[in-house]
């Protein structure tokens, strides 16, 4: 199992200024935005289409999956948690205690 953990805070400052570049398109197009995350022992990248940005964060492993940017931003939103773990294991994502299938 691979997990990262960073806080809320950074997390959100990243979102912010990717939302930028996800505005530029069309509604429609916008919501099919998906955002690509990879994490190593300290690093944490996410990538949109034209933006890339990274940051540090804990990490057990390393890792990678991709989820569709504005319901990831949203999860986030929500959340009051002052620090965010993510988990990967067997082609699933657990996000706040939520499940989600990965395609290998």
């Amino acid at each position: 199992m691979a997990t990262f953990t960073i806080s809320r805070h950074e997390l959100n400052s990243i979102l912010n200024q990717m939302s930028a570049f996800v505005n530029k398109f069309p509604k429609i197009k916008a919501k099919e935005i998906m955002l690509e995350i990879s994490f190593d022992k300290t690093k944490l990248k996410m990538k949109v289409p034209e933006c890339t940005l990274e940051t540090q964060c804990v990490s057990t492993d390393k890792g990678k999956f991709s989820i569709q940017f504005m319901y990831f931003n949203g999860m986030i939103k929500l959340t009051e948690d002052e620090m965010i773990t993510i988990s990967i294991e067997n082609n699933q994502i657990t996000i706040f205690q939520k499940n989600f299938k990965i395609i290998p």
